[in-house]
């Protein structure tokens, strides 16, 4: 996540929030302790705790962090002032996290639910998601169903979400929660390019989205794939199905 000319990284099994300046590809700790312990510990810069952070975006001014094995949402400065986030509300097992300034959306993967943070109040409600395991398509968020959640961007006002167990990407409206399937075959896995279902993926966890495109990082394919939002259309565009390795 980009802010200010840097690469903000949450460092998960290091349990710190990393700052990569883009200018001098210099490395720095903004906040966390990496002494092998997580926890859920407020602070400033070294004194705070995180456990396990995974997702990271930022409206601008502050950063916001899935930090997963605390179930809990926090909320860092650009000095690393760490503070907690809608404290009351129950999570389970937060990954992904995309904001368009007004609100948060988060990923509650363990829940298989898709939640929404006023960012004012803090108070967190259910956008899409019925709590079951399935793949249900539906215009009431609500009554829609994921399996295995992990990455989530937002374009256009849409939430395009990697679920991850289902093989598909997934399509959330930010206002309404009405889901659908942009790609992928439920329970199909593979490398397959092509347009919508005719297209299969290799678990996808990672997403963003840029020009118009999504892209989206394969665990199990070591791939990174190209999705056409206005389409559908996915194409390989780096890696091979399958090739582990690290050879630019």
């Amino acid at each position: 996540m980009v802010l200010g000319g840097n690469l903000y990284v949450a460092d998960t099994n290091n349990n710190q929030i990393r700052v990569i300046n883009l200018a001098t590809a210099v490395v720095t700790t903004l906040a966390g302790i990496s002494d092998g312990y997580p926890g859920a510990l407020d602070g400033d810069g070294a004194t705070a705790r995180f456990g396990g952070p995974t997702g990271i975006t930022t409206d601008g001014t502050y950063l916001y962090v899935t930090d997963q094995l605390t179930n809990r949402i926090r909320k860092v400065t650009t000095t690393g002032v760490t503070t907690t986030m809608s404290v009351g509300y129950t999570f389970n097992r937060p990954l992904g996290i995309a904001t368009d300034g007004t609100s948060l959306f988060v990923l509650d993967a363990d829940n298989r639910l898709v939640r929404r943070i006023d960012i004012a109040t803090e108070v967190v409600s259910t956008l899409a998601g019925s709590g079951d395991t399935g793949s249900a398509d539906n215009a009431n968020g609500l009554l829609a169903s994921f399996s295995q959640i992990y990455g989530v961007t937002l374009a256009g006002g849409q939430l395009y979400i990697t679920d991850t167990q289902n093989q598909t990407i997934r399509q959330v409206d930010s206002v309404t929660g009405a889901t659908s399937t942009l790609a992928g075959t439920v329970g199909v896995s593979g490398s397959a390019d092509g347009t919508g279902t005719a297209a299969t993926f290799g678990a996808p966890k990672g997403i963003t989205s840029y020009g118009g495109n999504l892209y989206v990082a394969e665990y199990f394919n070591s791939t990174i794939r190209k999705i056409v939002i206005s389409t559908g259309v996915t194409t390989t565009v780096a890696g091979t199905p399958g090739v582990i390795g690290s050879h630019d």
